[in-house]
């Protein structure tokens, strides 16, 4: 019998508040460890209690700890201790690999926007992780991206030939697919939060996410004259002074309709999905995209941008659009709660294109078996 091999899974993600690396993360190893029966798992955090709580339990996982929540600490000592220690083959790290190598290193970088929308991003960051990133792309054994969008940007952004980057799509919980009662999330929604007709925006608070275009668009739609509000999810992670100044200039009575929460569960997120009369992405950047496509598979009618990655989003159709078109945004809100958006075999037919196209199933077996390749070739 073959040894299994030994895989580290970096989780610090874990140990902070939400961040949309925690879902993929969850996501691709929920189900490689069903899956794969030659690959023993240790998963390493600091707080490995959380840890348990969100990845299977079984003879083949282990949960091991960081000693210090520093990243620098974390990379340079912790990560080569934790691989000594217990024999491990591969270690898996998102965007940054430690100093030194220890083992075969398998590198997820989601994206590289910062090198394509400079005026998008603080001149530290991209100076910083420019060099990071670049870095650890080059030293990786395995390097992965999330599209093939992101996959053409690396590839030229840091010379590396495409052949050598493999594209494993995020994708869908599967739980998101099930049949669902709206109105009692509605219920949910309103016991919790006060909300009735809304349209919805989840996304972390920062210039490329576009939010400043999509609070004007809301304003000059005039649906929070007829009772809607817009409801923006998420936390601020940079500074963003056109969100700040769109707050600023709206009229009183919009400004009252606009709702803003930093964070929310996994349980609450869903409700305030399927409770929502329109799900909107405005977003100008994106190596990927994840929330449109949990607004779909939830059967939630849903506007997107078609800028970047989220040009494979063609399946959204009319709801397809340019996020710097202020006048298309604005009149699409308006249509977007109304009748045609909701009409039940379009949504049912964008969440099959959905379920079939972005599988953790599949995508966790993509991986493995470039893990499980280049350890018989090694």
């Amino acid at each position: 019998m073959k040894k299994p091999i030994r895989l580290l899974v970096d989780c610090h993600v874990f140990d902070g508040g939400y961040h949309g690396v925690r879902s993929v993360i969850k996501g691709l190893y929920g189900h490689m460890i069903q899956q794969a029966e030659d690959i023993e798992f240790f998963l390493a955090a600091h707080d490995i209690e959380n840890l348990k709580q969100e990845f299977p339990v079984g003879e083949r996982v282990h949960y091991v700890q960081y000693t210090s929540h520093s990243r620098y600490y974390r990379l340079a000592v912790d990560i080569p201790r934790l691989i000594t220690a217990n024999k491990i083959d591969y270690a898996h790290f998102q965007y940054v690999i430690p100093p030194f190598k220890k083992c075969r290193y398998i590198v997820t970088i989601h994206d590289i926007l910062f090198k394509e929308f400079p005026e998008l991003f603080p001149l530290s960051y991209r100076l910083i992780n420019g060099a990071l990133f670049g870095w650890s792309a080059r030293r990786a054994d395995i390097l992965t991206t999330v599209s093939d969008y992101s996959r053409a940007r690396i590839a030229s952004g840091f010379g590396i030939d495409q052949d050598e980057i493999h594209t494993i799509p995020n994708a869908i919980p599967a739980h998101y697919f099930n049949p669902r009662s709206r109105p009692e999330a509605r219920q949910a929604v309103q016991r919790a939060f006060g909300l009735e007709k809304y349209i919805l925006f989840i996304s972390r608070v920062e210039p490329r996410k576009n939010h400043h275009l999509l609070i004007r668009a809301f304003e000059a739609s005039g649906l929070w004259q007829q009772g809607y509000k817009l409801v923006l999810v998420g936390f601020a992670s940079v500074s963003y002074p056109e969100y700040d100044q769109a707050m600023a200039s709206l009229s009183s009575g919009c400004a009252q309709a606009i709702v803003q929460m930093e964070q929310a569960s996994e349980k609450e997120i869903i409700h305030l999905y399927q409770a929502a009369e329109l799900f909107a992405y405005p977003s100008l950047a994106e190596g990927f995209g994840l929330p449109p496509l949990e607004a779909a598979a939830l059967e939630t009618p849903t506007i997107c941008s078609s800028a970047t990655a989220m040009e494979e989003y063609g399946f959204f159709g009319e709801g397809h659009f340019d996020p710097k078109n202020e006048g298309k945004l604005t009149q699409l809100l308006v249509d977007g709660v109304g009748e045609r958006f909701k009409d039940p075999q379009r949504l049912a037919r964008i969440k099959q294109i959905v379920q079939e196209r972005y599988s953790w199933s599949q995508s966790a077996a993509m991986l493995q078996r470039l893990i499980v390749e280049d350890n018989e070739n090694r």
